[in-house]
């Protein structure tokens, strides 16, 4: 693409393409898995990136989403193991992983949130 941007095509359940990337977007991912798995999606993707790389992820943060608990039922019954997960467990997952500076970003009036992490090293 002209602008810089070249978009990779990749399975992340199988493996992630070799890197490095300056940016890695992950748009509604994290609310198909359970916990487990999105700690180690967050591992590989941190070691994807190159040193000031940021992964970018949309998704429903459950105490800040006005939808998340309406979102969290279909999860139930659409996923085997996913779920609306707390600010504080994407946090973790970030910061278990390496990355530094993690934001949340709240988007459209609310409902649906940027979660942002630096890999600074």
């Amino acid at each position: 693409m002209g602008s810089g941007v070249r978009l990779v095509e990749g399975d992340f359940n199988v493996a992630l393409p070799s890197g490095p990337f300056d940016v890695a977007y992950l748009g509604n991912v994290f609310h198909i898995y359970g916990p487990a798995k999105n700690r180690r999606l967050a591992d590989r993707v941190y070691r994807t990136l190159a040193p000031g790389g940021v992964l970018a992820a949309v998704d429903l943060v459950w105490d800040r989403s006005p939808r998340a608990r309406m979102f969290a039922v279909d999860m139930l019954q659409a996923t085997d193991e996913g779920g609306v997960w707390l600010e504080e467990e994407y946090r973790a997952w970030l910061s278990e992983a390496g990355f530094e500076d993690v934001q949340i970003v709240d988007l459209t009036l609310g409902t649906n949130q940027l979660i942002l992490g630096r890999r600074m090293r």
